[in-house]
């Protein structure tokens, strides 16, 4: 009988899938050993965080040639080069450097976020007229008073956060500083530092380009929470993680100026805790969870936001005291039952304010910025690590928040400072130029061969700090007015790219371009009665679903601009994403540029 050999087909199948899976299973292994490697610090020399360094970067003319400095032929660096083109010629900040600087000359470098950088003020905004931020007060103030060359040169960047940081303090020795001044920690729990935070192992990929090379950048997207949910955003072990990166990247900045054998001064960053909410209030989960989400949602809910009345003044309304009272005992008894809520600590506290009590209401809102779960600005717990990492390096503090609360008209910092929840204005950044002057002063790093001379300032010795902040204003040729109309003029070129589209805009893009109209009015309110504003604000609220809102914008107003508002009209009727957008509320555009809509 003739044998046959057995087929081999299957052999071979079996070995396929027995190398696929010992294949899978060594780049499971490898990546776990790796990211062990990673986390012990065994890959350090290898991880850089991101692909931004390095992060001074030469200035080029149009011809991508390196653009020198005028007085010494050397080449120029910025961290902005946008901003670094205007590299401290008359009306603006100083934002590039050269690597060497002039004989005798004295160099501050400050470090930082949005808020160093100037966010609104910027040559970004305002490229054809003066730029502002502390940096060039603080420069303006120190040559002036000691009458020799100080450079403070600004090396905020926005979105900066602590994962930039280590290899940006590897980059500062280069540029010979005097002086580091950092202003810190309103980024940390934002987009994309938040995404590493959620994901840890994310964010080891992240910070080494080992990882990176052998898995790809990772690509996570964020979506925001609402302001009210059940259970929390972050875990405990999130939040402390963030903390321990946050006082990763502080260290490695502090530990360079130590290693350069210069000083450093710390800012406490202020915040606007009186006029904006904290960013997610948690309440308990349970069976009832949902009832008792839309009671906290809705108690004391008209006390959020709006201009406080002193309800404390002589011949206050009494009906309106008692009805603050009768709201404010309903909130506390509130508390009994959801004492995590944050935007209730943070109504109790307006409340509070608005009744006379300010020790009160600042231990309220306090508490309500301890309790936010994903807050969008310094956390009282990363000021506190502020302050450890300055104390472990012997480095000075410069308390921003407490002299804005000085400041501030009703003890407690909001929009009389800031044109939003954390940038300042004008006279903000006066002010933590004048907190970083003083220090400075005391300290006596630029005392020898002269003291300051306060006199050569402009404005009275004896006058008030918003006497001499308007007394440089001048000097300066800057104004908030001027600053919020460079902003509005972004938002209108802004506005009209987006309705060129058919479709209406996408609410990512509505966000943006809200942001823009609300930095306008925040830097200064009486823009609100302006014909363009008006029409901006209407569309917004149209193309956000709100109908009724925004035929009441145009309805208050078309008395006031009827002539402007239906010139603008005109411009828009040309708009096909905004008509898109109004017809949505129920609003149409004549032919002649007049906006009608029916009697609903």
């Amino acid at each position: 009988m003739e044998s046959r050999a057995k087929p081999r087909c299957g052999r071979w199948w079996k070995r396929l899938l027995l190398a696929s899976l010992a294949l899978c299973a060594t780049l499971l292994v490898s990546r776990a050993l790796l990211l062990f490697a990673d986390r012990s610090g065994w890959l350090k020399p290898l991880g850089v965080p991101f692909d931004r360094p390095p992060h001074f970067k030469p200035l080029l003319d149009s011809a991508a040639r390196p653009q020198l400095d005028a007085a010494t032929g050397e080449p120029l660096y910025a961290i902005v080069p946008a901003a670094g083109h205007h590299h401290g010629e008359p009306g603006f900040g100083r934002h590039a450097l050269t690597r060497s600087k002039a004989a005798g000359s004295f160099r501050i470098l400050s470090i930082g976020e949005s808020t160093t950088f100037g966010a609104g003020y910027d040559p970004a905004l305002n490229p054809a007229g003066p730029t502002a931020s502390y940096s060039r007060f603080l420069e303006e103030r120190l040559r002036s008073g000691y009458g020799r060359m100080v450079e403070v040169v600004n090396c905020g960047r926005n979105g900066y956060d602590s994962h930039d940081w280590a290899s940006l303090a590897a980059e500062l020795d280069a540029f010979v500083p005097d002086l580091l001044v950092l202003y810190v920690g309103h980024n940390e729990l934002k987009v994309p530092n938040l995404l590493g935070v959620i994901e840890p192992a994310v964010a080891r990929i992240s910070r080494s380009r080992l990882l990176q090379r052998l898995f790809g950048a990772p690509q996570r997207e964020f979506i925001a929470p609402p302001s009210l949910l059940v259970g929390p955003v972050l875990s405990a072990e999130q939040r402390r993680f963030a903390g321990a990166l946050f006082a990763d990247g502080v260290d490695a900045l502090l530990d360079a100026a130590q290693t350069c054998g210069i000083p450093a001064l710390v800012c406490l960053p202020a915040s606007n805790v009186l006029d904006h909410r904290p960013r997610c209030s948690i309440i308990a989960a349970g069976a009832d969870a949902e009832a008792r989400q839309a009671t906290v949602a809705a108690a004391g809910r008209e006390w959020e936001d709006g201009a406080l009345p002193d309800l404390a003044a002589a011949g206050a309304d009494s009906s309106a005291r008692g009805a603050a009272r009768a709201t404010l005992a309903a909130i506390d008894d509130l508390l009994q039952r959801e004492p995590a809520a944050a935007i209730l600590h943070f109504r109790r506290g307006r409340l509070l304010l608005a009744l006379g009590d300010r020790d009160g209401a600042a231990a309220a809102i306090q508490r309500s910025q301890e309790l936010d779960d994903l807050p969008e600005r310094a956390s009282p717990d990363l000021v506190a690590l502020l302050r450890q990492r300055a104390d472990a390096f012997h480095v000075s503090t410069v308390d921003v928040a407490a002299r804005f609360e000085r400041e501030s008209e009703r003890g407690i910092a909001g929009d009389d400072l800031f044109y939003d929840y954390c940038h300042p204005r004008l006279f903000g950044h006066w002010l933590i130029a004048d907190e970083l002057l003083q220090a400075i002063i005391a300290a006596r790093w630029i005392a020898a061969p002269a003291e300051f001379h306060a006199e050569r300032e402009p404005g009275a010795a004896n006058a008030t700090p918003a006497q001499r902040y308007a007394a440089w204003c001048e000097r300066l040729d800057i104004n908030e007015r001027q600053s919020a109309t460079a902003v509005l003029a972004q938002a209108r070129g802004y506005a009209t790219q987006l309705g060129t589209r058919p479709e209406v805009p996408s609410a990512a893009d509505l966000a943006n371009l809200g942001e823009y109209v609300d930095a306008a009015l925040g830097m200064e309110p009486a823009l609100r009665s302006d014909p363009f504003v008006t029409v901006l604000r209407a569309l917004l609220a149209a193309a956000c679903g709100e109908r009724r809102g925004a035929r009441s914008i145009l309805e208050q107003s078309s008395e006031r601009a009827t002539a402007e508002i239906t010139a603008i009209g005109a411009l828009v009727r040309g708009l096909p994403g905004w008509i898109a957008a109004l017809r949505s509320a129920g609003i149409e555009i004549a032919a002649d540029g007049r906006f009608t809509w029916d009697g609903e």
